[in-house]
């Protein structure tokens, strides 16, 4: 297989990859309940907290344990968000409800614009799976409906949004391929 061929067989597969997930589980904070710092997992937390779930034995925190032992939420029922210093997509994520069944609805910024609104059902008993599949995001802002304030949530998948700058670069590097290939075939 001549060198064209081979570059032109590894773009394809480069560019029909998925870009992979970062999984942010929680489980590398300690058990006791805790505001989340900035910087963890590379995002600004504003109001989230992390604990154990067995903490609080038979409420929605011990339920919503997808893997390891923590998860994250919203402290005081209060709204709750994070947000990235570059463009990310919110692919997934688990989330239930601390005491109560109820709402949570979740909100994607891209830069100070609201542009995406899920509201998710959760019980109190399994985590459910919400899927968003939102890029170019700023920040999330997770809020509950009154009375039923407390939302834990579990394994966010999180995707980096590829530069455009990449794409140029490989896009001007397939095209001096193409020239060369062109002016040897022409001799």
């Amino acid at each position: 297989m001549n060198t064209f061929k081979s570059f032109a067989l590894a773009s394809i597969f480069v560019l029909s990859a998925p870009v992979s997930a970062q999984l942010i589980d929680f489980d590398t904070l300690g058990p006791d309940s805790v505001a989340i710092t900035n910087g963890y997992a590379g995002f600004n937390w504003s109001n989230f907290a992390s604990l154990a779930g067995a903490y609080i034995p038979g409420s929605g925190f011990e339920a919503a344990v997808v893997s390891g032992p923590n998860i994250a939420y919203n402290e005081g029922g209060s709204a709750a968000s994070f947000s990235g210093d570059t463009a990310f997509t919110l692919l997934d994520l688990y989330v239930t409800k601390g005491y109560e069944a109820g709402i949570t609805r979740f909100q994607g910024y891209v830069g100070d614009t609201l542009t995406f609104t899920q509201d998710v059902f959760s019980s109190t008993t399994a985590p459910t799976h919400a899927v968003f599949n939102w890029a170019g995001l700023s920040k999330i802002v997770l809020t509950s409906e009154t009375g039923v304030a407390y939302s834990a949530i579990d394994n966010i998948h999180i995707a980096a949004v590829p530069e455009p700058e990449i794409y140029a670069l490989m896009g001007m590097g397939v095209l001096g391929l193409l020239a060369a290939r062109r002016r040897k075939a022409d001799k």
